[in-house]
């Protein structure tokens, strides 16, 4: 009896040390597997409050620069685009899925970069504006610089801050583009004053006057001759104009006879263009026959004066 007892307490014992083992392992690898998922998570914890802070910073960052009149539509609906998506994480968190708060921290320094191009963008375009408004004056043609200036100013109505700075410098370009054709011109129109001043008062060789009154005596020479002799020139005039109207008849009739030859004998036009070509030819002829009436009336009048003259 006391063999049997001794016996069931060493099994006990044995069951007992068994229990515990068993606890001892499925504690091990609770113990593991939580430190797994905090492990895992722990990041995203990170981020998420990371996210929480930058949106608040992003409104920070919208009301200076509301203060400082610039427009922020573009930043405001960043900012509203990064709630949507926290929203959406902090959903998909809660049914214990997964879930991503990085893509707000991205938006969030989207608009840092933004708020740093607007203020760079306004110093660089004061910048510009002192130096066009010392370097521009009103005799310069300043129209292509306007031009860069307005897109600059469309840049900025639009928040399209990064696109700010190469236009400056094509403004600034243009500004020195401006001022160096004014430069030259300047030399020219000097140099050739001078030049027509030292003309006129050089004193003329073969007459041994000034060339000034060389040039005098030469023009009321000019016009004494025309106002005798302008009735016969305009009679001239005429009638080479009305020479050149008839020649120009007879080549447009060479024509009609050609076109006509083209369509009836050879047929290498067809008969759309035969008819568009010959409408045309009439149409110019036409004109001629009324050109020339009216040029022999004109010539009439001056040869009826020259007559009585």
């Amino acid at each position: 009896m006391r063999i049997e007892k001794q016996k069931i307490s060493l099994a006990q014992i044995y069951s007992f040390v068994i229990i515990i083992g068993f606890a001892f392992f499925i504690c091990l690898n609770l113990t593991g597997t939580v430190s797994a998922a905090i492990s895992i998570n722990s990041p995203n914890a990170s981020l998420e409050l990371n996210a929480s802070l930058c949106i608040n910073d992003s409104y920070k960052i919208m009301d200076k620069l509301s203060g400082e009149g610039f427009a922020v539509k573009r930043i405001n609906d960043t900012i509203k685009s990064a709630e949507q998506v926290f929203a959406a994480q902090i959903t998909l968190k809660s049914k214990a899925r997964n879930y991503d708060f990085s893509p707000i921290i991205v938006s969030c320094d989207e608009i840092k970069s933004l708020s740093e191009d607007a203020f760079k963008a306004r110093d660089e375009i004061s910048s510009l504006m002192k130096f066009y408004e010392d370097s521009i004056t009103e005799k310069m043609n300043s129209s292509s610089i306007d031009a860069v200036i307005l897109e600059i100013q469309g840049e900025m109505k639009d928040e399209r801050y990064e696109k700010v700075a190469p236009l400056v410098d094509k403004a600034y370009s243009e500004i020195i583009n401006v001022q160096s054709a004014y430069t030259a011109l300047n030399v020219f129109y000097q140099s050739t004053a001078t030049g027509i001043k030292a003309f006129f008062g050089a004193k003329n060789r073969l007459f041994q006057i000034p060339n000034w009154a060389v040039i005098l005596i030469f023009a009321a020479l000019f016009l004494v001759t025309y106002f005798i002799y302008r009735i016969k020139i305009s009679i001239w005039i005429l009638n080479r104009k009305i020479e050149k109207l008839k020649i120009r008849k007879g080549t447009i009739k060479n024509l009609v006879m050609k076109t006509q030859k083209d369509y009836f004998q050879t047929g290498r036009i067809s008969e759309g263009d035969y008819n568009i070509k010959v409408k045309k030819f009439a149409e110019l002829i036409r004109d001629i026959d009324r050109q020339i009436p009216l040029l022999q009336e004109e010539l009439a009048k001056l040869q009826k004066v020259k007559f009585k003259k």
